[in-house]
């Protein structure tokens, strides 16, 4: 068993006790009226919030955020509601507010300094809208009665709602208007590993759509370009778009699992291994659809598979030359899909009625 200690000064000590006289003692009546309130809510505004770099080092190269700002929507807070529920599941609710946000650019650093950037990132987020339930995550957490290395993760949700997603490179932005990102837990779990981590989507019955693990959705209203990234002539978040290619859709079920493994070892990497059955069968909503002046793409009735044995192996390495650059392998990768019904070219309003 590993002990803790905590220092305290003598000014917290005393701090702590003129607070503590001001709590009141609660008989056993009043303790269970507080057992399954609401839990703690957080609210949260970054203000602006500036950050040199974030490294990630492995083998002596590294992988850098740089120049990272977050600016918080003045009078806009984000919240996060922390509850345990009467079963002992620990639930985790974040509802996100409009706030803008920038990497300056993605680089890499090998073990003798040699640098080299990718591209930059550049959004906001917009506040969460209660009528769809986008901009909400959610991290549901509870035992497994049969083994105590695996968590439930049914009702954990990845919410992700953006007013703008810009992609920046070569003084190029590519820009993904009105985006939602979502992805359902119906059914998982999470298995600790000694050299890793299991999520298992898996519910066993692959016709029953209630048991597929992930429900997953992906809506851009728009797709653009600019060709201005400087701040006087980059496109703000507020500013109509010229410059679009149409709306995209993705909706789509899934089963299987995913592993993560980290072995530890120098020049092993991180192994990611997917093993996901991707479904579709809704006769009203297409696994995919695209949308440009009135006209469509869409496909209907797909299945899929996308998975791996060995996995991916991602490694940061660097050339004879000191270059550093991001190694990904694999041996057995396989996508296989089927598609049944596909629309070419068709009016949206004659798809409709």
């Amino acid at each position: 068993m590993k002990n803790y200690i905590y220092k305290m000064s003598p000014l917290l000590l005393s701090i702590l006790a003129v607070n503590a006289q001001a709590l009141e003692s609660l008989d056993d009546s009043q303790m269970s009226s507080v057992r399954g309130q609401a839990g703690i809510t957080l609210d949260f505004n970054p203000g602006i919030t500036t950050i040199g770099a974030i490294t990630y080092t492995q083998d002596d190269v590294g992988l850098s955020l740089n120049d990272v700002k977050i600016t918080g929507t003045p009078g806009k807070f984000s919240t996060t509601t922390i509850d345990i529920e009467s079963d002992g599941r620990l639930v985790l609710d974040t509802k996100q507010a409009q706030t803008e946000f920038e990497i300056g650019s993605i680089g890499m650093t090998s073990s003798i300094g040699t640098t080299g950037e990718f591209m930059g990132i550049r959004g906001r987020t917009s506040d969460y809208n209660a009528v769809n339930g986008t901009g909400e995550t959610i991290i549901s957490l509870g035992d497994d009665p049969n083994d105590p290395n695996t968590y439930d993760l049914a009702g954990s949700k990845l919410g992700l709602f953006y007013d703008r997603l810009h992609f920046i490179d070569d003084n190029n932005e590519w820009i993904l208007d009105d985006l939602a990102i979502n992805a359902v837990v119906n059914y998982g779990k999470l298995v600790v590993m000694d050299d890793g981590l299991k999520f298992d989507f898996d519910a066993g019955d692959s016709f029953d759509s209630g048991s597929r693990g992930l429900s997953i959705s992906y809506d851009a209203n728009a797709v653009g370009m600019s060709l201005g990234t400087t701040p006087e002539t980059r496109i703000g978040y507020d500013d109509d778009l010229t410059n679009t290619f149409g709306s995209v859709s993705l909706n789509l079920n899934a089963y299987g699992s995913f592993t993560l493994l980290n072995k530890g070892k120098s020049n092993q990497g991180i192994t990611f291994i997917p093993a996901f059955t991707l479904v579709n069968d809704d006769d009203d909503i297409p696994a995919f659809k695209y949308t440009d002046d009135g006209f469509i793409v869409l496909a209907k009735n797909f299945t899929g598979d996308f998975s791996t044995n060995s996995g991916f192996t991602v490694d940061f390495s660097e050339n004879d030359s000191g270059e550093p650059y991001i190694d990904v392998s694999y041996s057995d990768f396989a996508f296989a899909f089927n598609l049944e019904d596909l629309v070419l070219g068709g009016s949206e309003a004659a798809y409709d009625a």
